[in-house]
């Protein structure tokens, strides 16, 4: 219980560690004098905590969005491109909306924690929320590069307009 209370108290004092501990745990034990084990056996429970921790599906599904946007916000700012974008916060109260519109895109994001390969009903999604614009699903696994999926024709504009045909390309490649 000690243990529990000097978390409490050093997260008070310094906030969340931010994948710092080297630095943290300097200041943490400078700071209140306290001996390694201590600090060890707060490290524990603080892991364990935050282990324990659900994590919000759609809480992570915005924070991927977010990033999402600012990588396509820097490229059009790299490269001169007089466009921006923004999330789609009405997607939230209506069913068949895309995450992300940019000019001629409908585009979909989905990062979950395991797996190596898009699902067809993210597909589906995009499609049907694509609305006449070209679809475009990111996605992500953890510990896995962003991939992105298009239709072929969004290669090759001489190619049928035809979703089922699809190029899986890394973010690098579809920005290139």
């Amino acid at each position: 219980m000690r243990e529990l209370a000097v978390a409490v108290v050093a997260i008070a004092e310094f906030g969340t560690f931010n994948n710092q501990k080297n630095i943290w745990s300097k200041n943490f034990i400078n700071f209140y004098n306290f001996d390694l084990l201590i600090c060890i056996k707060f490290y524990f429970i603080f892991d364990v905590i935050l282990l324990s921790m659900p994590i919000n599906s759609r809480t992570k599904g915005a924070s991927y969005e977010r990033k999402v946007v600012g990588i396509l916000n820097d490229f059009f700012l790299q490269n001169d491109l007089d466009v921006s974008c923004k999330r789609n916060l009405d997607q939230y109260q209506t069913k068949g909306m895309c995450d992300i519109v940019i000019p001629n895109h409908a585009i979909e994001c989905k990062h979950h924690k395991q797996g190596n390969w898009y699902k067809q009903e993210w597909w589906d999604q995009v499609c049907e929320s694509s609305q006449g614009r070209i679809p475009v699903l990111v996605f992500k696994f953890n510990r896995v590069p962003t991939r992105v999926a298009i239709p072929l024709y969004a290669i090759n504009t001489d190619w049928d307009s035809d979703n089922d045909s699809i190029a899986v390309l890394s973010l690098e490649q579809w920005l290139e």
